[in-house]
């Protein structure tokens, strides 16, 4: 209790309480607006759960069907199918927004270099339009999650983090940038 009447201890003691509360307040602020940003991810605009993540899934399933084409046309050690293998299983592993921004652009080079590798290929004209459409499939995903109100949330987010000082504090709350999927 003696320590307690000390002035010295007691100003320390608010300056520390003030302190913790700023950076409550700023881990407070950047949870909601992280968590507004990961809603959209997996839920989208209207709540249905269409969002960037299920565009994520169809791209991933356009990259497992092309595989199953490349199978029966390459050699199955062949290191595009097998780039594009660990790709996909990559996105299918990924927990954060940003592992799965990762994992997606590994998958799109991938995804590129087994289309290019199956054009060189002598397809059947089965094979050859199923090679075009999951393409065409894989690519619309793309664009459908580069028009998604996700990536205008996770802008503003952005911007928010690098505001001063409310973001320096919630980057020292450890909240990181969220992906943009362009």
């Amino acid at each position: 209790m003696e320590k307690l009447k000390n002035r010295r201890m007691a100003a320390g003691m608010m300056v520390l309480m003030i302190l913790l509360s700023i950076l409550l307040g700023a881990w407070r602020s950047g949870s909601r607006l992280y968590g507004e940003v990961e809603t959209l991810f997996y839920n989208g605009e209207a709540g249905n759960g269409i969002g960037v993540a299920s565009d994520l899934s169809q791209r991933a399933e356009a990259a497992v069907n092309m595989i199953i084409v490349a199978k029966r046309n390459l050699d199955q050690n062949d290191p595009c199918i097998l780039e594009l293998e660990a790709a996909v299983t990559e996105v299918h592993k990924a927990k954060t927004l940003q592992e799965r921004h990762e994992a997606d652009v590994e998958m799109a080079g991938s995804m590129t270099a087994l289309y290019e590798a199956l054009g060189e290929a002598a397809l059947s004209e089965k094979d050859a339009g199923y090679r075009s459409s999951l393409y065409a499939d894989f690519s619309s995903a793309a664009m459908t999650m580069s028009h998604d109100p996700y990536n205008a949330q996770a802008v503003e987010y952005n911007r928010a983090l690098s505001t001063f000082p409310g973001g320096l504090l919630m980057k020292l709350c450890g909240f990181d940038d969220a992906p943009v999927f362009r």
